[in-house]
């Protein structure tokens, strides 16, 4: 029996919410960093408490942002550096910021963070299943698209309801090859 028609018809089971592994993009300037610091670091507040959150309950973290070559060299040395480099599954760094939309399908993104609405808006568009969350510290942005946000609390928050909304009342195929061992070869 496959584990989804197990799930569907175990009558204990099909009323629980499911806890699901998402993949999360995150943008790094304005999202993670504020851009009116000289010096590149994850400086947001309650940023790295929330990112550690999510990858301690099993979701992918993608660095997903829009620089030029020398400021994507500072990003990731100061990840390495830092050893932040562990809380991202990859990173993707794109010359141009509608390549974004590209690389959440490519990974196949099920939420992106970002504080540039016109940003989300074109994830939006090419990738109709995918929620965007817009960090907006002042909260005066006012979308139906977007959820929108002003601190990584919030977006803890979001990401936590998002998870809740997801009840087992559809077909669901889950990935088993995480708990499978594969023998070695001598």
């Amino acid at each position: 029996m496959y584990i989804s028609n197990f799930l569907r018809h175990n009558k204990y089971l099909n009323k629980l919410p499911i806890i699901l592994l998402m993949k999360i993009g995150i943008d790094f300037g304005g999202t993670l960093y504020k851009l009116e610091s000289n010096v590149i670091s994850i400086n947001m507040k309650d940023a790295i408490e929330v990112l550690n959150i999510l990858k301690d309950n099993g979701h992918e973290l993608y660095l997903i942002s829009y620089c030029r070559q020398d400021r994507s060299n500072k990003i990731h040395n100061y990840l390495v550096k830092s050893k932040f480099i562990n809380l991202f599954d990859k990173e993707f760094y794109v010359t141009d910021p509608k390549y974004k939309s590209f690389i959440c399908n490519y990974i196949g993104c099920h939420i992106m963070i970002d504080d540039r609405q016109n940003i989300l808006d074109n994830i939006k568009l090419n990738n109709k299943n995918i929620t965007t969350i817009l960090v907006d510290e002042e909260k005066t942005h006012k979308s139906s698209d977007h959820l929108v946000v002003s601190n990584w609390k919030e977006i803890l928050r979001a990401i936590d309801n998002i998870k809740i909304l997801n009840y087992m009342d559809k077909d669901i195929s889950i990935n088993v090859d995480k708990y499978l061992i594969y023998p070695k070869s001598y």
